[in-house]
């Protein structure tokens, strides 16, 4: 029998009674409309429609059972495939037009390219599944989503790409579930973000890459969340890579999270982030590599973060975040590259914190930092018109830093300043410089700041402790080498005790006391000073009891008119001349149970 249509049919025999259609063929070197191809779906049992090469116009067709369509070399089809029931199969076919998947369905795209042209080029809603491998979906002009997930829908991803033009380019959102596998989602140019995720949904990313142009890479809010491994995420814009509002949540796993002009990651509210072993960085001038605000939390393990010109990381408004063995590297002048404020609180746990010309870390503004095992450090000299390059560690306001462990490396520069109501507890911690002239301080205080120190080492600063206010307590602590004319421990102001302590090698006094300064010394050992050990200016007072005084150039003790103290069940070693102890008239110092090694030498 001879057709009169253009379809082409292989059959086989079901049962003697009964034909199984296997294979219809549309076209014939040329396209075929909609009444064609709407002919090939009536027919009851179909298994494949065959689309030869040609432009297929076919409107929009309504498939309602399971069958498979396929295109061979240079087969396009222009219309809606609108999957209402059954599981449907599209290979090796050009799309013009929209994959709607709804009602239970589910589709299969392999090799497939879909060029949306009026809706978006892909509808996964209403507990349907559609999976893409090594198949392209290119969304519409004046279209929001190149690929759309909702109701319940299920996207897989395989090797595929998505590609947003106006608008998002994958949108997931009402419960919807998505999960991509070595394959790549961009928006080139528009503000739109390359993932968009809402409403409760899922995400899972493996070795896949979101790219966006001027919008972000991930944008994800209200409870959705993502898993990402070895995934990237890239801002070329004004916008984050990745932003997270709401109740949202992150855990990446290796891979990279880069901002060009804008953060890496901004997370606020209450979102929750992890990363391990992923890079993240920026080049922003004026943004932080990852900035956190609100109560959001964010957990940080291996990896590096690493800002060119601003923050690392910026804790703000109740923010937490925690950082385990990374790496956090960049700054410039002026510009903290840790800095947590307004009750934000940061963690730094066997963490390098390197930097250039910046503030390494900055707790200004009621907020915590704390740092346990870390080394920071100032790789690089800096140069300035005042020749003072500035603190690595700042605690300011009414913040409160946390050191145990680890140390800090300054080159040029100071170490920590604490000032205004700042509070700083330090323990097991090193301070250097190396600076063969140097003109900062080690440790410096002043207003009604508050530092306690057990296990301190300070040393080759111009004052290794410099406190203009507030009140400094140091037990086990060394102050070191200070360079030709430069006091170790200088105080002007506030009080300091020092317990358990040694002052050595001080290339002026190890210890000056002036104003109305008060110093308390217990069980401490001030040693091999240029100048001298002790200097009490006019109106300060010191006690010194159970302390060493020995080897040291000039006078042991040295009490200037209106100074005041006590020096009690002391060693003191000096040379013959000048005397070991110098207490000039107005003075007021009282010895009582102290051994001297030159007694006429008083």
């Amino acid at each position: 029998m001879r057709l009169r249509t253009p379809l082409q049919f292989r059959c086989w025999m079901r049962a003697a009674s009964e034909v199984h259609i296997v294979e219809i063929r549309v076209g014939q070197g040329r396209g075929f409309g909609a009444p064609t191809l709407a002919r090939a779906l009536s027919l009851p049992a179909v298994d494949d429609i065959v689309l030869a090469a040609g432009v297929h116009e076919a409107g929009s067709l309504h498939i309602r059972r399971s069958l498979g369509i396929r295109g061979e070399p240079g087969a396009t089809l222009v219309g809606n495939l609108v999957l209402e029931a059954g599981s449907v199969t599209v290979s090796e076919l050009t799309l013009q037009g929209s994959v709607l998947a709804q009602s239970g369905a589910s589709a299969s795209l392999r090799q497939v390219t879909v060029r949306a042209v009026e809706l978006a080029g892909v509808f996964v809603g209403a507990r349907s599944t559609v999976r893409l491998e090594e198949s392209v979906v290119t969304g519409a002009s004046g279209v929001n989503t190149a690929v759309r997930v909702a109701e319940d829908g299920i996207l897989e991803l395989d090797r595929s790409t998505i590609e947003g033009v106006d608008g998002n380019a994958l949108q997931i959102f009402d419960m919807g579930r998505a999960s991509l596998v070595r394959s790549r989602v961009a928006v080139p140019e528009a503000v739109a973000a390359a993932i968009y995720i809402t409403g409760g949904a899922r995400l899972m990313l493996v070795d896949t890459t979101a790219t966006a142009g001027a919008g972000n890479a991930l944008y994800g809010g209200d409870s959705a969340s993502v898993e990402a491994t070895d995934s990237s995420f890239r801002s070329q814009g004004l916008a984050a890579a990745i932003w997270l509002y709401g109740e949202a949540s992150l855990a990446a796993r290796g891979g990279e999270i880069a901002g060009t002009l804008a953060p890496a990651m901004n997370s606020v509210e209450d979102t929750r982030v992890r990363l391990d072993g992923v890079t993240v960085s920026t080049q922003s001038q004026e943004d932080a590599a990852v900035a956190l605000w609100g109560h959001c939390r964010a957990t940080v393990s291996g990896g590096a973060v690493s800002s060119s010109a601003t923050h690392a990381i910026l804790a703000q408004q109740d923010a937490e975040a925690v950082l385990e063995e990374t790496a956090l590297t960049g700054g410039v002048e002026g510009v903290p590259l840790v800095a947590a404020g307004e009750n934000g609180h940061i963690s730094l746990r066997h963490c390098r914190v390197t930097t250039g010309r910046a503030i390494a870390v900055l707790a200004s503004q009621a907020a915590r930092i704390d740092l346990r095992a870390c080394a920071v450090e100032r790789p690089g000299a800096i140069q300035t018109e005042a020749e003072f390059e500035g603190f690595l560690l700042m605690v300011e306001g009414e913040a409160s830093l946390s050191l145990t462990g680890g140390t800090a490396s300054v080159v040029s520069g100071s170490g920590l300043h604490v000032t205004g109501q700042g509070r700083a507890t330090i323990r097991d911690l090193s301070i250097r410089c190396g600076d063969p002239a140097p003109s900062g301080y080690g440790i410096a205080m002043n207003q009604e700041a508050a530092l306690t120190a057990d296990g301190l080492h300070v040393e080759g600063f111009r004052h290794n402790l410099a406190v203009t206010g507030g009140t400094a307590e140091l037990s086990g602590s060394l102050f070191g080498r200070t360079p030709d004319g430069k006091t170790s421990v200088w105080i002007t102001a506030g009080r300091v005790l020092l317990t358990d302590s040694m002052v050595r090698d001080s290339g002026e006094w190890g210890v000056a006391v002036t104003g109305r300064a008060t110093c308390e010394l217990r069980d401490t050992t001030v040693v091999h000073a240029g100048a001298g050990g002790i200097h009490l200016g006019a109106l300060a007072h010191a006690t010194l009891t159970a302390c060493v005084l020995a080897d040291n150039r000039g006078h042991a003790l040295w009490a200037e008119p209106e100074s005041a103290g006590a020096v009690v069940r002391c060693i003191i070693k000096g040379e013959h001349r000048p005397p070991a102890l110098r207490v000039d008239a107005g003075s007021s110092v009282v010895l009582d149970e102290n051994v001297l090694a030159a007694p006429e030498d008083i």
